[in-house]
C-alpha cells in the first residue's frame, strides 16, 4: 500500500515541476447550447458525480438530464447544477471544454482522439508530427506550448513557455531568447502552437528587442533579465558525485550531454544529482555570470499517467492545483527540489548562489545565473550544482567574469494575433490580466510584432515572454475512478504524503529507471 501511495504522491509533485476572469471569445453561448447533446461528467463540491447525456449552459447553471452518483449510489437526474458548486467537468468536446473554461470552470478533455475545431489548415510548422499523449506507462514526452520564430525562410522551434505551470495555482511567466528571429519589412513573425494533448491557458505573449551594444551575445537569467556574454570560459575541472571527471561532456556546447547515471537511482541513494566545478578566476573579478546550456528530461510527463491511474482521474488534482493553497505550496517545494541549485565554496562552507528552474524538454536552452565571488577566492572558485535526480541533461557549463550590467530590453508592439479560426486574440495576449487565449491541439496563433528602425550597426536579438498555465488531458488506458483511496480522502492523503520525500521517491524511481 505504501509503495502505491508513494508512487502517486511523487508523480503529482514532479508532474508540476518539469517538464500548459474571462478569456478570448472561442465559444459563444449559442455554440455552447448547440453542443448540448455532447455527454459531460460534472464533479460537484459535495462529491456528487453527474453524467449528463444532454445539457445546456444558461447563465450561472448547467441544466441537463442523466444520472447522479455519490459513492455506490446512483439515480436518475434531471435539473440544474450551479456553476459555483462545480469542482470540474470532463468532456470529449473541445468546444464545450473551451466554453466552460470561459466561465471559470476547470474543464478537462479526456477522449483519445480530438474532434475537429474548425482549424482546417493543420500545423504547417510540423505537419507530420503526431500529437503527443501524456505518458501512460512507457516512453517519454515533450513540453508545451511551442513558440516558433520566422528566420526569413521558415519557422524555427525555439521556446517552451511556462512548461512547469500545471494548473492555475502554478501560473508563471518565463522569458526565452529567439536567436533565429529576423525582421522583414519591420515585422517580426512568431507562431505559438499546441501540439500536445493538453489545454493551454495563455495569459500573454510579449516580444522584446535586446540591444547587444558591443557584446557578441546575450543570455537571460531566470528573472528574464538579459546579460552580455563576452568571454565565457569552460571550467578547468568538473566531477560528478562519485568523483568521476565529466569535463569532456560539459566543456563546450556540442550536443554531448552529461546526464544522470540511471543505474544509481536506487533506494538509499538520496535520488539527487550533484556536479562540482572549478573555474579559473581573474584576481580583479568580484562577480560573474554562470552559464548553463541543457535540457530537461521527460520525467514530469512520464509520471503524469501514473498519477492519474493512482488517483482514478485528474479531476481532484486539477481542481486542487487551480486553487488549493496547501497543495500549491507543496508543489512549489518540489519545484525548488527539481531546480538546479548553485552554491559557491567560501573556504569554510557552501554559500547558496541561486538556481536554474526546469523549463523545456524539446528545445535545448541556455540560462544565466549571476554569482558573487567569496572574499579571498584566489585564482580558482568552486561551484556545486545539486538537483533532484534525472531532471537535467547538461550540454555545457561556463562562466564569464568580465564586468557586466543588464542589457536594455525594449518591448515590441503587438500588431496582430490571429487565432485558429482567424479570430483576433490581440487583446487577450497583450498583457497579464484576467483574459486568456485557450488553445487545444492542433490550435496555433500567428503573431506579428513591430520592429523599430535602428541605426546601422545597431545589433539586437529578440526574446519572448509567455505567461500562462496548462492542464494535461487524461492519458490513454486510464480507467475512470480506478483509485487507491476513497474520493473524500484522496487530496488530503496526497498532501500529507508529499511531506515524505524519500517514501514517495522510491517507487517512482524504480519504475522510471526501467522505463528510461
Amino acid at each position: 500500500m505504501l509503495r502505491t501511495i508513494g508512487r502517486a504522491v511523487l508523480i503529482l509533485a514532479v508532474t508540476a515541476l518539469t517538464g500548459c476572469g474571462t478569456s478570448r471569445t472561442l465559444t459563444t453561448r449559442g455554440q455552447l447550447m448547440a453542443a448540448g447533446t455532447t455527454p459531460i461528467t460534472v464533479y460537484s463540491e459535495d462529491r456528487h458525480v453527474y453524467t449528463l447525456r444532454q445539457h445546456v449552459v444558461e447563465d450561472s447553471v448547467i441544466t441537463g438530464a442523466g444520472t447522479v452518483r455519490r459513492g455506490d449510489e446512483r439515480s436518475a437526474f434531471q435539473g440544474s447544477i450551479p456553476l459555483t458548486s462545480i469542482r470540474a467537468v470532463k468532456t470529449n468536446s473541445k468546444n464545450v471544454m473551451k466554453g466552460l473554461a470561459l466561465l471559470g470552470v476547470t474543464a478537462l478533455f479526456v477522449e483519445a482522439l480530438a474532434e475537429g475545431n474548425g482549424h482546417s489548415g493543420g500545423l504547417r510548422a510540423l505537419e507530420d508530427k503526431p500529437l503527443v499523449y501524456p505518458y501512460s506507462g512507457g516512453g517519454g514526452g515533450e513540453s508545451c506550448p511551442y513558440v516558433y520564430s520566422w528566420n526569413g525562410e521558415r519557422y524555427v522551434l525555439e521556446a517552451e513557455p511556462f512548461g512547469v505551470a500545471l494548473g492555475k495555482g502554478l501560473e508563471l511567466t518565463t522569458t526565452h531568447l529567439l536567436p533565429s528571429a529576423r525582421a522583414e519589412k519591420r515585422v517580426i513573425r512568431v507562431r505559438m502552437t499546441n501540439e500536445r494533448r493538453e489545454t493551454h491557458y495563455v495569459n500573454s505573449l510579449s516580444l522584446y528587442a535586446i540591444d547587444l551594444g558591443d557584446a557578441p551575445a546575450a543570455v537571460l537569467d531566470g528573472r528574464g533579465i538579459a546579460w552580455p556574454l563576452r568571454h565565457a570560459m569552460a571550467p578547468v575541472a568538473a566531477h560528478d558525485a562519485q568523483g568521476h571527471s565529466i569535463l569532456g561532456a560539459v566543456a563546450r556546447t556540442d550536443g554531448r550531454m552529461w546526464e544522470c547515471d540511471a543505474s544509481r537511482l536506487l533506494p538509499g541513494s538520496g535520488y539527487e544529482d550533484v556536479v562540482e566545478l572549478a573555474f579559473a578566476v581573474p584576481r580583479s573579478a568580484a562577480e560573474g555570470t554562470l552559464v548553463l546550456t541543457g535540457i530537461n528530461t521527460s520525467l514530469s510527463t512520464a509520471i503524469y499517467g501514473h498519477l492519474v491511474r493512482a488517483a482514478g482521474d485528474p479531476v481532484t488534482i486539477a481542481h486542487a492545483i487551480d486553487g488549493d493553497p496547501e497543495l500549491i505550496a507543496r508543489l512549489r517545494d518540489y519545484l525548488a527540489d527539481a531546480s538546479l541549485k548553485a552554491s559557491v565554496w567560501n573556504g569554510r562552507e557552501w554559500e547558496p548562489a541561486g538556481s536554474f528552474q526546469p523549463e523545456a524538454n524539446a528545445v535545448t536552452f541556455t540560462r544565466a545565473l549571476r554569482i558573487r565571488l567569496p572574499g579571498g577566492a584566489g585564482d580558482t572558485v568552486r561551484v556545486r550544482l545539486r538537483s533532484m535526480a534525472d531532471v537535467w541533461k547538461i550540454d555545457a557549463l561556463a562562466a564569464d567574469w568580465t564586468e557586466a550590467a543588464p542589457l536594455t530590453m525594449e518591448p515590441m508592439t503587438l500588431l496582430r494575433a490571429a487565432g485558429p479560426d482567424g479570430e483576433d486574440l490581440s487583446d487577450a495576449l497583450r498583457g497579464d490580466d484576467d483574459r486568456y487565449a485557450i488553445l487545444v491541439p492542433p490550435d496555433r496563433v500567428e503573431l506579428a510584432y513591430e520592429a523599430r528602425s535602428r541605426a546601422p550597426g545597431n545589433r539586437v536579438v529578440y526574446a519572448v515572454a509567455g505567461r500562462g498555465y496548462l492542464h494535461e488531458w487524461t492519458p490513454e488506458g486510464v480507467a475512470e475512478n480506478a483509485s487507491w483511496a476513497p474520493d473524500e480522502g484522496r487530496l488530503a492523503l496526497l498532501k500529507e504524503l508529499l511531506k515524505h520525500r524519500d517514501l514517495a521517491l522510491r517507487p517512482v524511481y524504480e519504475e522510471w529507471r526501467s522505463a528510461r
